[in-house]
């Protein structure tokens, strides 16, 4: 069932992943809202590229949830959860590089375990875990077969590409960012405006100014000029 953790794991973790599965409620159906959500989604061909997927994905969410989880400037993530039935739970591993564990299926509570020795903690970085972690839940499970996927550097790639793709879409739709602009009168050619616009939605600035190049927003000449800003800038505060 991890078979997306590393294959030299440590035996403290094992036994922590245990733990895990042995805690999560059951025999438990799900509740009835996230059951209509749910769409196994395979990647079917090394041609189909999982960045666009991600983004159908989470569009698709979006219309299916009416708009209803769009504040006036960001995605309640955290709300969504509590309403689809899904636990989320701390657990320490050794392993920095994993940032969560997704479980779900048939006759099991859902459940996202955050890894507390991640090295991102603040709400941002959480905040895109767990819309990474629902796209694993909704669309990567095949049908009886339950789900346990460790996000980190072993999970497969092309999964993981896309798992962050609909994070990112579900958190920066462009009707949020347009609002943003329009409300601030920014262009989004400065790092102050790329921060402007990550205050507002809640997600970090590299997933931003990602973001909005493959939006369309801004090229990738002035995506590279501000990332290499952004890291001048730190540099300089440091």
């Amino acid at each position: 069932m991890f078979g997306s953790v590393a294959p030299d794991i440590d035996q403290s973790d094992v036994a922590r992943l245990i733990d895990i599965i042995a805690s999560i409620p059951h025999p438990q159906e799900e509740n009835e809202s996230l059951r209509r959500l749910v769409r196994d989604e395979p990647i079917r061909s090394a041609l189909e590229r999982p960045w666009d997927r991600g983004y159908a994905l989470a569009q698709d969410l979006h219309e299916a949830l009416n708009g209803e989880y769009c504040n006036d400037n960001t995605v309640d993530v955290q709300r969504l959860f509590s309403d689809l039935g899904i636990h989320v739970t701390p657990v320490e591993l050794n392993d920095t590089t994993i940032r969560a564990i997704a479980l779900a299926g048939d006759g099991c509570g859902p459940m996202v375990a955050m890894n507390s020795r991640y090295k991102y903690q603040h709400s941002h970085p959480v905040r895109f875990t767990l819309a990474h972690e629902l796209c694993h839940i909704l669309h990567d499970r095949t049908h009886g077969i339950r789900l346990a996927l460790a996000s980190g550097p072993w999970a497969p790639v092309d999964v993981e590409k896309r798992a962050n793709a609909f994070a990112a879409m579900f958190l920066m739709p462009p009707e949020l960012i347009r609002r943003v602009i329009d409300n601030e009168q920014i262009s989004l050619d400065t790092v102050e405006s790329i921060w402007t616009v990550s205050k507002h939605l809640g997600v970090s600035f590299s997933a931003v100014v990602e973001h909005v190049c493959n939006l369309g927003f801004i090229n990738e000449e002035t995506r590279d000029d501000l990332k290499q800003q952004a890291v001048q800038s730190s540099a300089d505060k440091g």
